[in-house]
């Protein structure tokens, strides 16, 4: 808005004189060529590719990823489960005591430490721990001699 200057309205922008009159039928009628000559596009938004790890199809234990709304310290995935049965784009997992059919896209390989040593050469931390005794010392109590007497407790 400048000082001065006369206020112009929206409608004040197209004179009578720039408008064309056009019956409805001719209208209408270039309106659909003029729509019928769109080349359309359709966007596909969910067809993106899932990554797939290569070992997943190797995979005995998997973890599983959860689809719902989570907490910010929420872990994405639970498991690891162990795969019962391994399909193209299915797997067949122990979850909970029972098997579970889920899809491949929610899946992720867990690599368990008994998959990757042979039997019998588990490191030594991974042996069960004996329990251990209890270490905690006696209380001792400690006589104060000569306590003064403005010393309250």
């Amino acid at each position: 808005m400048t000082y001065g200057s006369t206020l112009h309205l929206p409608g004040d922008f197209f004179t009578p004189e720039c408008e064309t009159k056009l019956n409805e039928p001719e209208f209408v009628n270039q309106l659909r060529t003029a729509i019928q000559s769109f080349v359309g596009k359709t966007r596909r938004h969910g067809e993106q590719p899932v990554y797939v790890p290569a070992v997943l199809k190797t995979a005995t234990h998997v973890f599983v990823r959860v689809n719902t709304q989570k907490k910010s310290l929420d872990p994405p995935y639970t498991g690891p489960y162990k795969v019962i049965e391994k399909g193209d784009k299915c797997f067949n997992i122990m979850m909970n005591g029972k098997s579970e059919q889920l899809s491949i896209d929610r899946l992720k390989p867990a690599f368990v430490l008994q998959d990757i040593l042979p039997t019998g050469n588990a490191p030594d931390f991974l042996e069960a721990e004996t329990p251990k005794k209890d270490t905690t010392r006696p209380v001792q109590k400690v006589p104060f001699k000569n306590v003064p007497t403005y010393c309250l407790f």
